[in-house]
């Protein structure tokens, strides 16, 4: 009998472990701005990889509708008529794959400069 209050406890003990750690890894994922988010779920993408927008609703119809700007941590960066923050401390995978559906690329130039590109052309880094 003894043993099996034993392994009860012990089983009991080992979910609630499974469930904090569980808790805390979740935790630890990068949020995603949700304009960002918007942007990549409502929008269809096109044959090349990249979101398609035949309307114009996000008004970027090359690079110079997008800009950028890196402070404190984050780029802010400005998506036509969207705007949506992304920090860099937490760049995740997800958050690349996210940008490059948006036909951007971000990459570090060093400990504090960035860069981002629109298909392949710089864009323009507000001050």
């Amino acid at each position: 009998m003894v043993a099996l209050y034993r392994t009860l406890v012990t089983v009991l003990l080992l979910i609630g472990a499974l469930i904090v750690g569980y808790g805390w890894s979740q935790s630890r994922v990068p949020e995603i701005d949700p304009a960002l988010q918007s942007i990549v779920r409502n929008y269809p993408i096109g044959p090349q990889g990249v979101i398609e927008d035949p309307t114009g609703e996000l008004g970027v119809a090359g690079p110079d509708d997008v800009f950028y700007k890196f402070s404190k941590g984050k780029l802010e960066i400005s998506y036509g008529k969207q705007r949506f923050s992304i920090d860099v401390n937490q760049y995740s995978e997800k958050l690349a794959r996210y940008a490059n559906l948006l036909g951007l690329s971000i990459e570090q130039l060093g400990e504090d400069g960035w860069m981002v590109t629109y298909k392949g052309e710089a864009v323009k880094q507000l001050e």
